[in-house]
């Protein structure tokens, strides 16, 4: 017996017992989530936890004292504070592991951050508890403490879950972690908030474009994987021959980048003014107005390399417009290239300006693949189906079933 069957193994029998002859009951989850802010995983179990009783989930969340954000869940679900920290915590794992048993906890939700990873794997081996870990990031670059502690809790999981095929894949590759314990669940979008009747006009002059300008966003953080300097040059070529095409960069600068400029964003401003374009490239802080930046775009790009998962694709084509990306990491998961986007060879310039220009000059063309791009996402990647391909997982675990 491996530690995961004897892990999971009190579990399972009860659940058979108490499923013999008779539905399925509910799975009781503890979503426990040890991060000291509630950040993008989050807006993911928060999509799980939405429709979690739809699918037969009863969540229990459990947050660290030191969380900050917002919540957005509403008043059936039930969260606790305990005093997590940023370490290890054994205090902290002898209570949580007594609301397990007491209240007859099926499985452990964690994110990929050490921290949660950590004080579930604890949990788990001290309740005899199922666990299962989400991961949200990109293997290639993980630290090598992070491969250690993952090399580890794989042993013990009863899954481990990427947020697409790509980084299933890679973990299985480039952290040698066994196929058996390995499945992706996509993120997920909410097709009414991103939709083709929001009106983007007070955005797009926010935005600064001018009458008659093809309006070119890219949603994203500040960031070197995120194609920022290819989609500058390429609207730089592209206006040689359009000089209609202007772009907007909106999001965060990502403090962890080291450069030669103080951040990321500055180089993509001083790309831009060397490129003699400045007054055509424009880059703004987040907005939360994320529906409307969308819906402000005749074209939304980004050329980004290793996506995990690419939700601004599935955003874009929610909001009905089309959306031009890299062939690279998870980005082919979301689009049919020609159908509902378009995709290009990564870190190339010259075909990113190629597609923007053919873009430019076909509104019937981007009209096409925002139609189609609505229907993908309304078939494929609603975020109603999170929590009840979630649910399917979980019970694969209990019922030693192969996962999904």
């Amino acid at each position: 017996m491996n530690l995961s069957s004897w892990i999971a193994g009190r579990r399972r029998r009860a659940r058979a017992k108490s499923e013999s002859g008779s539905a399925p009951t509910p799975v009781r989850v503890l979503f426990l989530f040890a991060e000291s802010y509630l950040n993008s995983p989050w807006s993911v179990i928060a999509m799980i936890l939405r429709y979690g009783a739809a699918n037969g989930i009863v969540p229990l969340v459990v947050l660290g004292h030191h969380t900050d954000g917002v919540l957005n869940l509403g008043p059936d679900i039930e969260v606790l504070r305990v005093q997590l920290g940023g370490r290890l915590n054994a205090r902290a794992v002898l209570e949580l592991k007594k609301l397990v048993i007491d209240r007859e906890i099926d499985l452990i939700h964690v994110v990929d951050s050490i921290p949660s990873m950590l004080t579930g794997t604890l949990l788990s081996v001290a309740s005899r508890t199922p666990l299962v870990v989400h991961f949200h990031s990109i293997p290639r670059l993980w630290s090598p403490q992070k491969r250690v502690i993952l090399r580890t809790v794989a042993s013990l999981a009863g899954a481990i879950v990427g947020v697409s095929k790509f980084v299933r894949d890679g973990i299985e590759a480039q952290i040698g972690i066994p196929a058996r314990v390995l499945t992706w669940v996509h993120n997920g979008v909410d097709i009414g908030y991103f939709s083709p009747t929001v009106d983007g006009s007070a955005m797009r002059a926010f935005l600064g474009f001018k009458e008659g300008a093809i309006a070119v966003v890219e949603p994203a953080r500040f960031w070197l994987l995120k194609g920022q300097k290819d989609l500058v040059r390429a609207v730089a070529l592209a206006r040689r021959q359009n000089p209609a095409i202007e772009l907007a960069l909106i999001g965060w600068n990502d403090t962890s980048y080291v450069g030669p400029a103080a951040s990321f964003r500055a180089e993509i401003e001083e790309l831009a003014a060397s490129l003699g374009v400045s007054d055509f490239v424009r880059c703004f802080d987040p907005d939360r107005r994320a529906n409307e930046i969308h819906a402000a775009a005749d074209i939304v790009c980004v050329p980004s390399t290793e996506e995990p998962f690419g939700l601004v694709a599935i955003e874009a084509q929610a909001t009905g417009r089309p959306f031009v990306g890299a062939r690279s990491g998870a980005v082919p998961e979301m689009i049919d290239d020609g159908v509902d986007g378009i995709l290009v060879e990564p870190n190339s310039p010259e075909a990113i300006a190629a597609a923007l220009l053919r873009l430019a000059a076909d509104p019937s063309l981007r009209a096409a693949l925002g139609s189609k791009g609505r229907i993908r996402v309304t078939e494929n990647f609603q975020d109603t189906l999170v929590a009840s391909r979630f649910a399917a997982v979980y019970r694969a675990i209990l019922a030693s079933s192969p996962l999904p």
